[in-house]
């Protein structure tokens, strides 16, 4: 009995009898990690190819002129700096292989009339050829065929 009386004057008791809750723990700021630069890759140089040397044409003397194939005839006028050229001025035609002219005439009047001939037993036909005013290249083509005739006037600074 005396055990119960404890047990009631407990409960009349003004003590707060209340389950205090459990206090949670408080949050505990985590460090955050500071972020470090990657390392940049050192790039790997990548070599620079040496340019193979381009072939130099070397031209060869040409072969003997062929008679037996027409050449082909040039004519036109030809003036310098705006006038006609000189009397004696000479008009020669090139092909790139050779290192010399495959035809040469002069002017009188101021016009020009050139014989390109065929040289050697392979075909000039379709061949592109250069034209020259006094050694110097007229920036004007041509292409050779047999027996042809074409009007080419020059026009130089």
């Amino acid at each position: 009995m005396a055990a119960m009386l404890f047990v009631l004057s407990a409960c009349v008791s003004e003590v707060d009898r209340t389950v205090a809750p459990t206090p949670s723990p408080t949050d505990t700021p985590q460090p955050t990690a500071t972020p470090r630069p990657t390392a940049t890759p050192t790039p790997t140089p990548t070599s620079t190819p040496t340019p193979s040397p381009t072939p130099t044409i070397v031209p060869i003397s040409a072969p003997p002129r062929n008679v037996d194939v027409l050449p082909h005839v040039f004519v036109g006028s030809v003036t310098i700096g705006g006038l006609a050229a000189p009397d004696g001025t000479e008009v020669t035609v090139w092909v790139s292989q050779y290192n010399g002219p495959v035809g040469t005439g002069t002017v009188t009047a101021g016009n020009y009339s050139v014989l390109a001939h065929q040289h050697g037993t392979t075909s000039f036909d379709g061949e592109i050829l250069i034209f020259k005013v006094n050694g110097k290249e007229s920036g004007k083509t041509g292409i050779w065929k047999t027996g042809d005739a074409t009007i080419l006037a020059f026009s130089l600074d």
